[in-house]
């Protein structure tokens, strides 16, 4: 029998025995089955909200799975083709490799080098073991799409702030060719997800005598403990642009990986 069922057989068992005090009585005893019956409907809104809090609050526990248990298989994260990342790639991603001297990016402002990137600073913030990722295509192949479970030592809020106190960024690499801006922008309502940051970048590459743009989104967010990534990034011959359908694969994906890890053991 549910909550609100055995409630209602609580109340009608209160009115019953209520009713059948002394006759001589009666308008007491409505009175009486009327107050019994508000009593035991109001017992059961409390326990019932009670249920329902402590269900959130264990869905809210920090989980100790790691990131490789918690990302998504291949298969759930259909119906896009995705592989699992090689860990030595990861690795080397966030490993903080820095650019051979003259070819640097200039960041204006320059404190915002990391909000630029986000992608690559929150690689940088893992230490090892602690990113897990796939990679592939969108159904029609213009955009390459990933999905990552992160521990970082660097808390939600900071990201945060950095991505508010760096809206927008312009970047640019003369001897690479590349120019381009970063800008934070409107992130859409993940289910079970409290709070999500969304990035944006628009790059043009003139590298090697082929030019191109490419574009990228990125939507972060933080469950039990971890933090979930998912991005896709245009290739530079591909016209550039990142369309809503590619926007809508992007936050069914994120949406598929927060409901696993907050679902976790």
């Amino acid at each position: 029998m549910s909550i609100r069922r055995l409630g209602i057989a609580l109340a009608l068992g209160a009115a019953v025995s209520a009713a059948s005090c002394s006759s001589d009585a009666g308008e007491q005893a409505e009175s009486a089955a009327s107050d019994a019956g508000a009593s035991a409907a109001s017992a059961v809104d409390e326990a019932g909200d009670a249920v329902s809090g402590a269900m959130d609050d264990a869905s809210d526990e920090p989980t100790d799975a790691s990131p490789q248990d918690l990302l998504l298989t291949p298969e759930e994260a259909g119906p896009m083709p995705m592989q699992a990342a090689d860990p030595a790639l990861l690795a080397q991603a966030g490993a903080g490799l820095e650019m051979p001297e003259g070819m640097e990016l200039e960041v204006d402002p320059p404190e915002c080098a990391d909000a630029a990137d986000m992608n690559a600073t929150l690689a940088g913030d893992v230490s090892d073991g602690g990113l897990a990722a796939l990679m592939g295509g969108g159904e029609d192949g213009s955009a390459m799409f990933t999905v990552q479970v992160l521990r970082t030592g660097v808390s939600f809020d900071e990201y945060k702030t950095n991505w508010e106190n760096c809206a927008e960024v312009r970047f640019s690499g003369q001897a690479v060719g590349i120019t381009g801006t970063s800008a934070e922008v409107d992130a859409p309502e993940i289910e079970g997800a409290d709070e999500v940051l969304a990035r944006t970048s628009d790059t043009q590459v003139e590298a090697l005598g082929e030019g191109g743009r490419m574009t990228n989104i990125v939507y972060l967010t933080e469950v039990r403990g971890v933090k979930v990534l998912a991005g896709a990034m245009t290739a530079p011959d591909s016209g550039g642009e990142i369309g809503p359908d590619a926007e809508a694969e992007l936050a069914d994906l994120l949406t598929k990986q927060v409901e696993k890890v907050n679902n976790a053991g």
